[in-house]
């Protein structure tokens, strides 16, 4: 894992024992940074950092149409998938380790 990866995957997991909430924003921002190759690291490391705090606990996405609790890395995914349909870290290698 790279550095920039590990850094976010730190951030985030700290980011949700703080607040088990994510708005959908923040999804969205981590869907932009891993469609841009420059962004991928970052995007990458916040979703590593999900999935390792999904193992403890779920997480609770903040929409415009309420909110959406997501339970483990399966919904993580489909969630995501919602949004991009072309993202599915169920199969990528970067996230081998978790699925």
């Amino acid at each position: 894992m790279s550095y920039v990866q590990e850094q976010q995957k730190k951030l985030m997991i700290e980011r949700l024992q703080n607040n088990a909430e994510l708005l959908i924003e923040d999804i969205n921002d981590i869907i932009h940074a891993l469609q841009v190759a420059s962004g991928n690291a970052t995007g990458v490391g916040k979703i590593k950092g999900i999935l390792q705090y999904l193992e403890q606990m779920p997480i609770h996405i903040i929409t415009a149409n309420g909110e959406q609790v997501i339970k483990d890395k399966f919904e993580l995914s489909k969630f995501i998938q919602t949004l991009d349909k072309y993202i599915d870290f169920t199969i990528d290698r970067d996230f081998k380790d978790y699925f």
